[in-house]
């Protein structure tokens, strides 16, 4: 049974479920993940495609709306998520973290010129911020005077024009911005980290111990980070 996405994008031909234990998944089956994006970038650094191509699976990378796509891979209409927080699945049940953190969310501070860094996040009261609406750094900003913009781009243009005081968005995305708009803004306290994660649809449950393994070994011996230094240099 073959299932169509959009993009022309499918699941696996058999189904993954019903594969035994020690089967290898031949490389033409395909699996569609989301991917969260703010700026308009190949992929966000490190995304899973590494991983999978070790277990014989090419993946697919769709970009989507946030809370569109949690509907969509929760329905099992996309096979899962790439980078999201821990928790996700408490209110989306049919997503099954991957369990080794493949990521980084640091919600930095750009300050604008002439304004004083604040050394804890109340003193922020006092500034109008900005952020990407997507971002997931909206509950560490409630009750602020801020502004959600719809890409870093915009978010970064109010900051050079003095329209908001504080720009925070992701270390990764707020840097390639900057560069592309050509401004100067040094990155100031980490607002918030996080860990990003893999999820898989329940669907792919059998998979589950193999790309954790997979994922784990990469981490544990330094290939995540190469594979994210080497596509930051790309663009920074």
């Amino acid at each position: 049974l073959k299932t169509l996405f959009a993009v022309n994008c499918s699941t696996w031909s058999p189904a993954i479920n019903s594969l035994p234990g020690n089967l290898t998944i031949p490389p033409t089956h395909q699996a569609c993940f989301f991917h969260l994006q703010t700026t308009p970038l190949p992929n966000f650094p490190p995304d899973p495609r590494r991983a999978y191509q070790r277990l014989g699976i090419e993946i697919q990378i769709l970009k989507q709306p946030a809370a569109r796509a949690l509907i969509n891979s929760n329905s099992g209409q996309l096979d899962g998520e790439v980078n999201r927080i821990a928790g996700i699945n408490k209110e989306y049940s049919n997503l099954v973290i991957i369990p080794v953190p493949i990521n980084l969310l640091e919600g930095l501070m750009f300050i604008r010129t002439n304004t004083d860094e604040p050394e804890k996040q109340k003193d922020l009261s006092s500034a109008v911020i900005g952020l990407p609406g997507e971002l997931n750094l909206q509950n560490n900003t409630q009750g602020l005077n801020r502004q959600l913009v719809a890409s870093n781009e915009q978010l970064f243009l109010l900051l050079a024009s003095g329209r908001i005081d504080i720009a925070i968005t992701s270390r990764f995305e707020g840097q390639v911005t900057i560069n592309k708009l050509g401004l100067t803004y040094p990155p100031a306290a980490a607002l918030v980290k996080k860990d990003l994660f893999h999820y898989l649809h329940k669907k792919h449950l059998a998979l589950l111990p193999k790309i954790t393994a997979v994922i784990r070994s990469m981490k544990e011996d330094g290939e995540l980070e190469l594979l994210k230094a080497q596509y930051l240099a790309e663009f920074l």
